[in-house]
């Protein structure tokens, strides 16, 4: 039986919006989203914004939570510095 090998999910920005890619999935978070993340400086502000307004609909906070199951502190602190260096 073959192992999948399992990459890590990526954060970059790109044309002002922050994308989360991992495999062929890719979550998009809107400007306008983006701009307000780059304000929360607390982490809990941060996580609750980005769970419930950026991630705008059903099925991408699911796929986001599946990717949080496989790598959930590596993934948060990667979202939170890429959104604070480009403020």
């Amino acid at each position: 039986m073959r192992r999948r090998i399992e990459r890590p999910t990526r954060v970059t920005i790109s044309n002002n919006h922050l994308v989360l890619s991992r495999g062929h999935v890719d979550l998009t978070i809107t400007p306008d989203h983006l701009a307000v993340l780059q304000t929360l400086t607390d982490k809990k502000e941060f996580v609750d914004y980005f769970e419930q307004k950026a991630l705008i609909n059903r099925s991408a906070r699911n796929t986001f939570r599946s990717w949080l199951r496989r790598e959930h502190s590596a993934l948060w602190q990667g979202i939170y510095q890429v959104v604070h260096k480009v403020s």
